[in-house]
């Protein structure tokens, strides 16, 4: 899916509506988060990369994934659990 097409104002349900179809397995959600509270720098689409801040880091959006399940990991538990799959050749 392609968050970046997404207008600002539906960034929240489109988020939400990713988190409920996760299937089981590893999934990289890819966001462009940006902080629109300072003048220093404007990234291209601030407004839809400010809506994927707030959205990401609502209390609704953790509560959903407690709800669901949903175990976040970073790259060392990635790395650690494909050498696992590579050692028992699941």
């Amino acid at each position: 899916a392609d968050n970046c097409q997404v207008p600002a104002e539906n960034k929240r349900a489109y988020f939400l509506k990713v988190l409920r179809g996760l299937e089981p397995g590893v999934t990289e959600l890819v966001v462009h988060c940006c902080d629109v509270s300072t003048d220093d720098w404007s990234p291209p689409d601030a407004a839809g990369r400010h809506a994927e801040t707030v959205t990401l880091l609502s209390r609704e959006f953790a509560s959903e994934i407690d709800i669901l399940g949903i175990k976040i990991i970073d790259w060392q538990d990635f790395h650690r659990m494909s050498q696992d799959t590579e050692r028992h050749h699941w």
